[in-house]
Formats: structure tokens, C-alpha cells, sequence
């Protein structure tokens, strides 16, 4: 292993760590948030809020409750079955693309490449354009607030 050697080079490494371990924090703690408040008791939660670092009252009420519907394994199943599928096919057309971009005698590579920008380059700005919108129309339907004319126009 490379020993590092100046002290910039010890100080970067330093604040790589720092900035890592912050993303890792970042990252990480929405989950442990959202599984830590999944087993506290409703009742803790009620009377002290939502808990930040530990449950207040360990009770795994709220998973009996969503695991007695059969419903979930269902829509387990089928977020499985589609992520396999999808993940199968575009690592096969992946493969595939590649092994044709390897070549250089390819028919049609320049138009394959044109293919390939509009995928990467223009699909992702329309995205990012357009998100915000269809996230919050999304949130709305699933909350159940259905805005009024004006609010549907600015949308």
C-alpha cells in the first residue's frame, strides 16, 4: 500500500474521510429514521413525536399490521418480478449495444451513437425539467388533494 507522503496529500485524505462519512450520514440516516419510528409504539409517538436516534417504546405493532395484509407480498412480488425483468433486459441490451460499439466496421454506428445521446443527454434534461411538476401532481394524487383550476394551469 502507497504511504502518503506530503501534507497535502494528508489533508486531503483527511477531508475525503470527512466528506465521505458525511454522504455515508446523509444517506443512511433516512432509513434508520424511517425503521426506527416503524417500531416505536403509536402511542410514544403521539404523545412525544417522532423519535430521532432509538425507538421511545419498542413495539412491532405497525409491521403486524401491514404483514396481515396480503396485499403487500403481492405488490412485493410484482416490484420483484419487474426489477428482475428489467434489470435482465437492459443489462442484455447493454451488452449488446456495447459489443456493436466495439466494432469498428459497425453499419449505422453514427446513428447509433445519435441514439445513444438523445438516451443519455436529452431524455435527462426533459427529466429534470419536468420532474418537480409530475412529483407534485404525483403527491397530490396520492394524498388526495386535487387542486383547484388556477393551481392545475401553474402546473
Amino acid at each position: 500500500m502507497n504511504k502518503i507522503k506530503s501534507r497535502r496529500e494528508k489533508r486531503f485524505s483527511v477531508l475525503l474521510t470527512i466528506v465521505m462519512v458525511l454522504v455515508m450520514v446523509i444517506t443512511v440516516y433516512p432509513v434508520w429514521y424511517s425503521l426506527i419510528n416503524s417500531l416505536n409504539s403509536a402511542q410514544d409517538i403521539a404523545k412525544n413525536g417522532y423519535a430521532m436516534l432509538l425507538p421511545g417504546e419498542f413495539s412491532l405493532e405497525s409491521w403486524k399490521s401491514v404483514l396481515k395484509n396480503t396485499d403487500i407480498f403481492r405488490a412485493f412480488g410484482i416490484t420483484l418480478s419487474r426489477t428482475l425483468i428489467v434489470t435482465v433486459v437492459q443489462t442484455l441490451f447493454t451488452a449488446m449495444f456495447a459489443y456493436g460499439f466495439s466494432r469498428d466496421n459497425l453499419v449505422g454506428k453514427k446513428i447509433l451513437y445519435g441514439a445513444r445521446f438523445y438516451q443519455h443527454v436529452l431524455k435527462r434534461w426533459r427529466y429534470r425539467l419536468f420532474y418537480p411538476v409530475q412529483c407534485h401532481a404525483y403527491i397530490q394524487f396520492l394524498l388526495g388533494v386535487y387542486p383547484s383550476g388556477a393551481v392545475r394551469r401553474l402546473l
